[in-house]
């Protein structure tokens, strides 16, 4: 999904996942139920737009997919400087 979104190859793009106990604390959540965040670490350059968008098909894929509730869903994107 990422490689699509920002036109780029696999070998940009790293996933981690880390799984929570269901006792750990989420402040702010609306309803019971997963909880995901997304934070996205994107080049630097990348339209407003495109990081949106991106954000947007995650977190359908996420609600879809993952049965997380609508609610929950958290998304941060910070940019970094191109190199290489």
């Amino acid at each position: 999904m990422y490689t699509d979104h920002m036109e780029t190859t696999p070998g940009h793009a790293a996933v981690t996942i880390h799984d929570r106990d269901s006792a750990d604390p989420y402040l702010g959540r609306a309803v019971e139920g997963p909880a995901v965040f997304l934070d996205a670490d994107i080049r630097e350059g990348r339209p407003f737009e495109l990081r949106r968008a991106f954000a947007l098909a995650t977190t359908e894929y996420l609600i879809d997919e993952w049965g997380v509730p609508e609610a929950t869903p958290g998304v941060v994107s910070t940019e970094h400087a191109a190199t290489g």
